[in-house]
């Protein structure tokens, strides 16, 4: 008969000193206690621990230590004092055994430990500041995100604002107020946030209300619900910056992402349709026109008169290429519109499409205001406000495309600043707190965000419920290179993808672990004291069900995937349990 038993490194026979030494200390103090307690109290100098006997008797009698002979004692100060010493060193050995097995845990399981955490604290943070910053800060705030602490040894654990961090979490998990909502309260430059509902405002306000201007952009909420005090229901014109031909086409590109794709057969028709909204946009631009303009345009595609204010400003202007750019712009979109019916209703359809959501009275109140009166991403990236973007999932397939251009704006507005500062970034960072991002604001480009953005000082956190999701959001080439992308990765349990559960745990790695096996006779029974064998075996460091089973709605805990380290177990404190700043004073005001 033989039996096999599995056991972590920790539990090798070597390494159980430890446990021995903490019974002799244990065994000691039981032993010496008596004697230090007759030091203080014994009038006589009798010493209780000369050998067994004594030691039986002054137990035996610790509150009536006059029952013994020739101890000098009375009272029950002796064995209070007793009492006192014995809990307290066995105190203090229950606690070092507990933080010993709590590395100890952490090491054998194959998690980040020890000075593995070093890079990880808010000391780290501060060195980067000088990167990150251009000059060095003592706030770890202002150059570095708390996630929270370490499980085992409560170490708080930090990433740069240089990261970007892809948050995988499933609904009800704690991700919003555990994860996004403390970045964003803690942050102390620009805030771009969306979700669907209000929550995420109405939590971050209290902290948000002291750093600058406040604004929401909700294009579908109804005008009768009030706003928290401070913020501004945003009025922009997607026209704005698009007299630049560069903008216009990225801005036709951010307005063409919150679209589905129909498949492989529409590449073709979105393609064109995006060159034809991009040349409507400029010719509106150039003419301080609306977004009514453009609609009008694309439901009469017959229509020249944007072609004449194209050419009007071009012949306004020196010979150049902007003069050149503008002309061949004008001749695409003249050549559009003469095209036969069939192209026109392939192109001019995407176009439409595109464009539904400005139809909407609530979304064209909000964006039909002329480009001098409008919301300017420029200006609000420098002013260390702070954007909601809101709406339910219903909302946002109506709307998503004001959401994703805007968001797109800002981040293009950023990276604008940035690459006119010495440094190449944006000082303070600016955070993209992307939650519920594939539904509130899909942008474009994400791949671009997310490898470059943090070296210009644009930090993103994107949330996801699944990688199922982005693949459907933003293609199946770009779903699958997300976790690529970025280089912080924190997973929230009760994920049910089996698939991102097992590359989860396949890209944490393996780690040893210790296998003891044993043999007895099955006639002898007890009476034979069998052999052992010990061997060394790879497990995987966490398997995807205890991944799964991470524990995050009801103890906040997360697992950190971050650069080259090792996993990280994290509990990460909700925003119901921070204390929001006080008012100003009318002084501060």
């Amino acid at each position: 008969m033989s039996d096999s038993l599995n056991l972590n490194a920790s539990k090798l026979p070597v390494a159980n000193y430890g446990r021995w030494v903490g019974l002799g200390i244990a065994f000691a103090s039981i032993w010496g206690a008596p004697a230090l307690s007759a030091q203080l109290w014994s009038t006589t100098g009798w010493k209780p621990s000369e050998n067994l006997s004594t030691i039986i008797a002054a137990y035996a009698n610790l509150m009536h230590p006059e029952n013994v002979a020739g101890s000098g004692l009375s009272g029950p100060r002796f064995g209070i004092t007793l009492i006192a010493m014995v809990v307290a060193v066995l105190t203090v050995i229950v606690m070092i055994s507990a933080k010993l097995n709590g590395r100890r845990g952490d090491q054998s399981r194959g998690l980040a430990h020890g000075s593995e955490l070093d890079p990880f604290s808010a000391r780290s943070m501060v060195r980067r500041s000088e990167v990150i910053l251009g000059y060095r800060d003592r706030d770890p705030f202002s150059s570095g995100l708390c996630l929270g602490k370490e499980k085992f040894s409560r170490r708080e654990i930090w990433i740069p604002k240089e990261s970007t961090l892809l948050v995988l979490a499933p609904p009800r998990s704690g991700k919003t107020s555990g994860t996004v909502a403390p970045a964003i309260v803690a942050h102390n430059g620009t805030v771009v946030a969306t979700g669907v509902r209000d929550d995420i405002m109405v939590w971050t306000h209290p902290w948000r209300r002291h750093r600058g201007p406040m604004w929401l952009c909700e294009p579908m909420r109804n005008p009768d619900r009030p706003l928290p005090a401070g913020v501004l229901p945003v009025r922009w014109s997607p026209l704005r910056g698009c007299e630049d031909i560069v903008q216009a086409r990225l801005r036709a590109e951010a307005l063409f992402a919150a679209v589905p794709e129909g498949g492989s057969n529409d590449t073709f028709w979105r393609n064109n349709g995006q060159a034809l909204l991009a040349t409507y946009l400029l010719a509106a631009a150039l003419q301080d026109g609306t977004m009514s303009d453009v609609v009008g345009w694309a439901d009469r595609d017959t229509d020249t008169s944007p072609v004449d204010v194209i050419r009007t400003v071009a012949g306004d202007l020196d010979a150049g290429y902007v003069r050149a750019a503008l002309l061949s712009s004008a001749s695409q979109l003249e050549a559009a519109i003469a095209q036969d019916p069939r192209y026109k209703a392939g192109v001019t359809g995407q176009v439409l499409q595109t464009l539904e959501p400005f139809r909407i009275p609530r979304i064209a109140e909000m964006c039909d205001v002329p480009i001098a009166e409008s919301f300017d991403p420029a200006e609000f990236v420098t002013s260390s406000g702070t954007i909601w973007m809101l709406g339910s999932d219903s909302q946002q397939r109506q709307a998503a495309g004001v959401c994703t251009t805007l968001t797109a704006a800002i981040a293009e507005a950023g990276r604008e600043i940035a690459r006119c500062n010495a440094n190449g970034r944006l000082q303070p960072p600016l955070l993209l707190a992307l939650d519920e991002a594939v539904n509130v604001a899909p942008i474009p480009r994400l791949d671009q965000l997310l490898s470059t953005g943090g070296g210009s000082g644009l930090q993103t956190i994107i949330v996801l419920q699944s990688m199922a999701a982005a693949r459907n959001a933003w293609g199946k080439e770009m779903g699958d290179a997300l976790l690529d992308f970025n280089n912080a990765k924190l997973i929230l349990g009760g994920l049910s993808d089996a698939q991102d559960l097992d590359d989860l745990s396949r890209l944490l790695g393996q780690r040893e672990e210790l296998t003891a096996q044993s043999s007895r006779n099955a006639r002898m029974g007890l009476l034979d004291p069998g052999d052992s064998s010990w061997s060394w075996r790879q497990v995987p460091v966490m398997r995807p069900d205890e991944i799964r089973a991470l524990n995050s709605e009801a103890q906040g805990e997360a697992l950190l995937i971050a650069r080259n380290a090792r996993g990280i177990i994290l509990r990460q404190p909700r925003i119901f349990s921070m204390k929001p700043p006080s008012p100003p004073s009318k002084v501060q005001q």
